[in-house]
């Protein structure tokens, strides 16, 4: 099958799970909700929270149901009608997503390895008083709550460019706990069950209870270390790649306040595990700390695959500048967890078409004596932009032959645009003077 004729099964498929009884079934919160016939529907109503453009809700619903030729409703009714669907519908449509590309289409693989990394970024919320009471924030001196936040944390697949689990939770849980809620949502999908993994983790991560549970369910990791971890074990290396076992003393578990585990991590008694030494071009040393077999890995690959952890930071960059995940609609808990659990599942779906489009657009421009159209990549701004042009149309075309129609057009149409490599050396100025609307931060949508 074709890279676009995969595409088109999968955005069918989701097409048809979309207004499936089965999504709304789990998606509702009781059995009575969408029982009546209303232009609110179930499914309309997901489309909206899909479809968000970061305008005011007046103005979204005006857009949306001027799309459709319907009459538009107020933004009450919606404020009411959303109450009804849980954040864990949007979590259904990104597991029906994902569980389609890995199993049926040829996922990129490190040495037969998914590559996922780990992560967490604070984000910023309407200041209001109901969801600072939920998720607390920054305080000052008087400790009073200036900013209202929360702490987000992502499992992202640095190869294939997918967000395969999302956690949300107040200012004051840590990035280790949400990490462990990804994690333990990841062990539960069976299509993921029998793929091999790596998971790659930055320093902060680090701890000797993250490795035994990540041993325990027989996961492969890479973690950066803090140049004060594990000082008498390092002593002993002689080389930049060894193995060596990493003492459990009383000491380094005095943190751990669940008692089994601690006694279970003081029983083991030591970790084997390889340590690399990485010298920087700033001439200072970093420390990577593995699980993977030499014969299967070596140095050089170990490097790689911690380099390729950056690519997650640019998945936050994305999510925050360009799908606008900040960008609240609502100021319930609830409606923070169907914006962000929303706009995962479009970042997710738009990327499916950013990387058809990326296939494509390299496979027309191979032969071309041109070194930029050869090396271009698909603008990720204008894909958002088309994509979210054009999304309600494609999930609310029945014909099926107008739909792949609809989606091939798109997805030619991204494949114009892209940026080139640049071959010039700017000087950036020293003074920029601060612009109020800046030429560079224009939006798509």
């Amino acid at each position: 099958m074709g890279v676009m004729s995969a595409f088109n099964e999968r955005m069918r498929s989701l097409s048809n799970f979309l207004h499936s009884d089965e999504l709304k079934e789990s998606g509702r919160s009781k059995s009575t909700d969408f029982t009546r016939k209303s232009p609110l529907n179930f499914v309309n109503l997901m489309l909206i929270l899909l479809n968000k453009q970061g305008l005011t809700n007046t103005m979204e619903l005006m857009e949306f149901f001027e799309k459709i030729g319907e009459n538009e409703v107020t933004k009450e009714a919606l404020s009411q009608a959303r109450m009804k669907i849980t954040a864990w519908a949007f979590k259904k449509i990104k597991l029906h997503h994902l569980k389609m590309f890995y199993e049926g289409d040829k996922a990129k693989r490190f040495k037969n390895y998914l590559l996922f990394a780990c992560d967490g970024s604070k984000v910023e919320l309407p200041h209001h008083k109901l969801l600072i009471r939920v998720f607390g924030g920054i305080k000052n001196k008087f400790k009073e709550i200036t900013s209202c936040r929360a702490n987000s944390s992502i499992v992202y697949d640095v190869l294939n460019k997918f967000i395969i689990d999302f956690e949300i939770d107040t200012y004051k849980t840590s990035e280790i706990v949400l990490a462990y809620l990804n994690l333990a949502n990841l062990f539960k999908e069976r299509f993921l069950t029998n793929m091999k993994k790596v998971f790659i983790f930055d320093r902060s991560y680090r701890s000797l209870e993250l490795f035994h549970y990540l041993i325990k369910n027989e996961e492969k990791f890479i973690f950066r270390l803090r140049t004060k971890d594990y000082k008498k074990e390092r002593l002993k290396i002689r080389n930049n790649d060894q193995s060596i076992d990493i003492f459990i003393t009383k000491t380094r578990t005095n943190h751990i306040k669940d008692k089994k585990l601690k006694n279970e991590l003081l029983e083991l008694g030591k970790l084997n595990l390889r340590i690399i030494q990485v010298k920087l071009v700033t001439g200072e040393i970093e420390y990577l700390i593995t699980n993977l077999n030499k014969k299967e890995f070596k140095y050089e690959d170990i490097v790689e695959i911690y380099r390729l952890r950056w690519e997650i930071e640019g998945s936050f960059k994305v999510l925050k500048s360009l799908l606008k995940i900040e960008n609240i609609s609502g100021y319930s808990k609830l409606a923070v967890h169907q914006d962000f659990s929303s706009q995962i599942v479009i970042y997710n779906f738009m990327n499916d078409m950013r990387r058809t489009s990326q296939i494509i657009k390299d496979k027309n421009n191979q032969d071309s004596p041109f070194k930029k159209k050869k090396e271009g990549k698909i603008n990720t701004n204008i894909a958002i932009g088309i994509f979210k042009s054009k999304m309600v149309n494609i999930f609310l075309e029945d014909d099926e032959i107008k739909q792949i129609e609809l989606l091939n057009q798109i997805t030619l149409k991204i494949t114009r645009y892209y940026t080139n490599p640049s071959t010039k050396n700017y000087e950036r100025p020293i003074n920029t003077p601060p612009r109020k609307n800046p030429t560079n931060c224009r939006r798509s949508f």
